[in-house]
């Protein structure tokens, strides 16, 4: 049964090609075959369906232009038949059937199924019993510290998100030229820009017409697999929880106050917020200071890791455009691997993002999607200007819906760029 189960997860080895399940080429595909060479695990975590599988495969396919296809061995952990075997057993049942001769290409997909995965891996490693070692999962366990400090040393992690608006634009087979971008193209990267904003950037999403029905099984299975089922946690109260906070992204929350609307304590919302976010559906961000105190005690503002699935629960989609920019904002920004942090002055005047690198504040940014009030456009440029006076930084940024200059105040710059622009120069 074991390897009957394998044989159908490995179709490469009786077809030698993979084209039927490699997809459309990501961003991440490329950053990960450029390391071939290196002999560290390769470590893809991110949230269900974000398209590690995929990538995986694509890899899997670059690997197929110089090495047998029985010499890759791909196991999926979300199978039952393999769940239920030991990995011993697996590879055993794999030596006895194939025969590979030479150096074995090891991918385990979904990995955070099996318990003390990790110490099998690090063996499997340091017996150098595998030519490279590939592994995912839906978990954020695979990116923490008890796992980095096992697997110190051996393994290059990388995030796997949904798709970013450039990728997105790839999936849609949009071709431009930013340096010649003409007022039709403009408005159909608006009008793309939108449907990004409205159904979010899930590969599967993007190609397919049932996009809502889509967003609803994958909502329901984050909840219902990853956090639920996972921690054996009570399923009206994270299920509320959850509602609330997706339907209330790119806003401070306290968990005192959490815990009087969900009717749990403080500590039991920390813990049920932490098992959201191992699940990547959520990000907390904490308020930017150099009291560790102030991090505990102040409200985080929280963002999802898709739109689309904030859209799915709000039901506001056209009065909550400010919130969904500002989301967007920082999902670009946690992709490229920024520290990211907010920042409120005595005042309680609110700069969106820092951006920190090393001990220096490296950016500041405010989101403000309708620059036309000018009561709004004024508070928004004095909160910028008093964190650049703190940090002592002489240009900031204010990402717009459609407002693009630059304005001077003592020395300082302001720059104003519309989020479609920002979004692709990066």
């Amino acid at each position: 049964m074991v390897f009957e189960n394998l044989k159908e997860w490995n179709i490469w080895w009786a077809k030698g090609n993979i084209k039927d399940l490699s997809g459309i080429n990501r961003e991440k595909t490329k950053e990960i075959t450029n390391l071939l060479s290196l002999k560290q695990i390769k470590t893809l975590a991110g949230i269900r369906r974000s398209g590690k599988s995929t990538i995986l495969y694509q890899i899997i396919e670059k690997l197929l232009t110089k090495a047998k296809p029985e010499n890759i061995l791909f196991i999926n952990m979300e199978d039952e038949a393999l769940l239920e075997a030991d990995f011993d057993k697996i590879i055993e049942s794999y030596f006895e059937n194939v025969f590979p001769e030479g150096g074995i290409y090891l991918f385990i997909d979904e990995i955070q199924h099996r318990n003390k995965w990790e110490f099998w891996v690090k063996t499997q490693y340091d017996l150098k019993k595998f030519k490279q070692i590939f592994i995912s999962g839906s978990s954020s366990s695979l990116l923490l510290s008890d796992y980095a400090s096992l697997l110190t040393g051996r393994q290059l992690s990388f995030l796997i998100t949904p798709l970013s608006f450039k990728e997105f634009l790839s999936f849609k087979k949009f071709d431009y030229n930013l340096k010649f971008i003409t007022k039709r193209q403009k408005a159909k990267i608006k009008a793309l820009l939108k449907e990004y904003l409205m159904y979010g950037g899930f590969p599967e999403v993007v190609l397919e017409k049932e996009k809502h029905r889509i967003l609803v099984e994958y909502y329901n299975n984050i909840i219902d697999k990853d956090i639920i089922a996972r921690y054996n946690l009570e399923e009206r109260k994270v299920k509320d929880l959850a509602r609330y906070i997706l339907s209330n992204i790119s806003s401070l929350h306290s968990y005192k106050r959490l815990a009087s609307l969900v009717s749990l304590s403080p500590t039991t919302v920390t813990s049920y917020l932490n098992y959201i976010e191992n699940a990547f559906l959520i990000t907390q961000v904490p308020i930017f200071s150099y009291k560790i105190k102030d991090h505990l005690q102040y409200p985080r503002k929280i963002y999802c890791a898709d739109v689309g699935l904030a859209n799915i629960i709000a039901f506001q989609f056209s009065s909550n455009l400010g919130k969904l920019y500002e989301n967007l904002v920082f999902l670009e920004l946690k992709r490229k691997n920024n520290e990211i942090y907010y920042w409120k002055s005595k005042q309680q005047e609110e700069v969106d993002f820092v951006i920190k690198k090393g001990l220096k504040i490296k950016e500041l940014i405010q989101v403000c999607y309708n620059l036309n009030n000018q009561d709004v456009k004024k508070r928004e440029i004095k909160a910028l200007l008093k964190a650049m006076n703190a940090f002592k930084i002489k240009k900031g940024l204010i990402i717009t819906d459609d407002f693009s200059g630059e304005e001077e105040f003592d020395n300082k710059k302001i720059i104003f760029k519309p989020l479609w622009l920002w979004l692709l120069q990066g």
